[in-house]
Parts: C-alpha cells; sequence; structure tokens
C-alpha cells in the first residue's frame, strides 16, 4: 500500500511538472535575476520573435526596477513587443506603452519614435468610415503633434502621410454622414454636413460624388437651379448619375 501511495505521488509530480508551462517557469526565474539579465533575456527573446515571453522580462524588469538605466529600454521594447502582434487588442495595448514612454521620458532620445508610434498604431485601429473616427482623430493629433515637436525627425515623410490618411478617412466619415441624412430625408442636415466636409476637406478626393449629393438634397428641397449646377460639377469631376 506505501508503495503504491509513494508511486502515485511520484507520478503526479512528474505530471505536474510536464503540466508547468514555459512562463511558468519564466516567471518563477524572474525574481532572482537582476536588471542587466533581465534585459539581456528579454532582448534575446524579442530577437527570436517570441515576443510573448519577452514581455515577461520586460515587464518584471520595468516594474521591479523603474529608476534603473534598464527601465528606459524595457519599456520601449515591451510596447515594439505588442506592435509586433497581430489583434485589435495588441495595438491597444501597444499604444498605452508608447504613450507610458513618452510620459515618463519625454526628453529620451527615443521619444520621438514613441510619440509618432502612437499615431501608426491609432491609425491602424481605424473603423469603417460608417464607424466613429476616435483612433483616426487620435492619430492626426498624435502626427501632427510629432510634426511640430520633432520637424526634422526621421519619420516626417511618414506622419506627413499619416495625415493626408487620415484626413482622406475623416472626409470620408462626413460623407458617409451625409449620405445618411440624405436616405432619411433630412436633407437640410445633409447640406449642412456637406458644407463641413467641403469647409473642413477641400483636397476629398470624391468631391465630384460631394457635388452629387449636392445636387440630390437640393432637388428633393425643390431648388433645381442650385441643384443643377452642383449636377454640372459632378459631371466635371467625371460623375454623372443624378439618381437619389
Amino acid at each position: 500500500m506505501k508503495k503504491t501511495t509513494w508511486l502515485l505521488l511520484t507520478l503526479l509530480a512528474v505530471a505536474a511538472c510536464k503540466i508547468m508551462t514555459e512562463s511558468d517557469r519564466i516567471s518563477a526565474s524572474l525574481p532572482s535575476m537582476s536588471a542587466e539579465e533581465l534585459l539581456t533575456e528579454g532582448m534575446r527573446r524579442y530577437d527570436a520573435g517570441a515576443f510573448d515571453k519577452a514581455r515577461l522580462y520586460l515587464k518584471f524588469l520595468y516594474e521591479n526596477f523603474p529608476n534603473s538605466p534598464q527601465a528606459v529600454e524595457a519599456l520601449l521594447k515591451m510596447a515594439d513587443a505588442y506592435a509586433q502582434e497581430k489583434g485589435f487588442d495588441n495595438k491597444v495595448e501597444a499604444r498605452q506603452r508608447f504613450s507610458d514612454f513618452y510620459s515618463r521620458f519625454p526628453q529620451a532620445a527615443q521619444a520621438e519614435y514613441a510619440l509618432f508610434m502612437q499615431g501608426k498604431l491609432s491609425l491602424a485601429m481605424k473603423a469603417h468610415p460608417d464607424k466613429d473616427p476616435a483612433n483616426v482623430n487620435q492619430a492626426m493629433l498624435m502626427f501632427t503633434r510629432y510634426l511640430q515637436i520633432f520637424p526634422d525627425g526621421p519619420h516626417v515623410d511618414e506622419a506627413r502621410e499619416g495625415i493626408r490618411v487620415c484626413r482622406e478617412h475623416l472626409a470620408s466619415h462626413e460623407h458617409s454622414v451625409a449620405r445618411f441624412y440624405f436616405k432619411r430625408k433630412a436633407y437640410r442636415a445633409t447640406l449642412a454636413r456637406l458644407d463641413f466636409l467641403k469647409r473642413s476637406f477641400p483636397d476629398y478626393g470624391r468631391m465630384g460624388e460631394v457635388h452629387l449629393l449636392y445636387g440630390q438634397a437640393y432637388r428633393a428641397l425643390g431648388d433645381e437651379e442650385t441643384a443643377e449646377e452642383y449636377f454640372r460639377m459632378a459631371a466635371e469631376a467625371g460623375v454623372t448619375s443624378k439618381k437619389s
């Protein structure tokens, strides 16, 4: 009986060791490591593409050695490790870590990169133009701030392109809202939204369609003369359908 019990306990112990994951083993080893060791191992895992494992070392380093020289690189690489992985939640985490970095180390050499990445990740999280453009507005803010603070930074061209993409998306959102109002026969609300679009985004790439919608709304309100003028402008842009 004792032999059977001992054998059973042995088997359970072996099974427990096998069930213990690599992440569990890493977590158990972290308290015994120095800041230098944590950064070295975190970077090794990062370079190998094991981003989830890298974050275990980097997070422990940043949280337990916040004033060490290694904490700066740990926080930045932790943000990069999230950014390297797919999925909306990882982008959210990455953006927050880059924001934390920029807030805590605004004078660091990598601060410009952290600010740029906030814009890049926000833009990557953009929703369909029919939806809330909150992330695009955030991207626009970050890219604009980047150009103001780092006019000679290495990501200036990308930030400018990001702003162009943001503006086109935001204009498309306004266009979508105007169409929504038109379909519900709220014609004056349609015109108000189109006015805002033209005022705010005169370089919108689908302005011919905007003029067409103007014409359709004015026609629905009984102003045929103004409608025909907008239909003419739409036709000049290559948009000719007058269907409402």
